[in-house]
């Protein structure tokens, strides 16, 4: 995933969509977007980005990388 700066929006050249922050606008995903490894450290959240998860590849792990609000 690549961030264009003057269009101000992502660019995934896994699948060549573009995201504008909410969601893919064109063309249309083909796949998920990967989630990383998060965790709650107290009032802050705590990223990992060595560690992804693909939907395809861990259903599992990609359901799991998430936190409540």
């Amino acid at each position: 995933m690549t961030w264009v700066e003057g269009a101000h929006r992502f660019h995934c050249t896994k699948h060549d969509s573009v995201y504008d922050g909410r969601d893919a606008t064109s063309p249309d995903a083909r796949r998920n977007m990967v989630r990383y490894a998060i965790r709650r450290d107290g009032d802050a959240i705590v990223v990992n980005i060595h560690n992804w998860f693909e939907s395809e590849k861990d259903p599992n792990g990609w359901n799991a990388a998430t936190i409540a609000v």
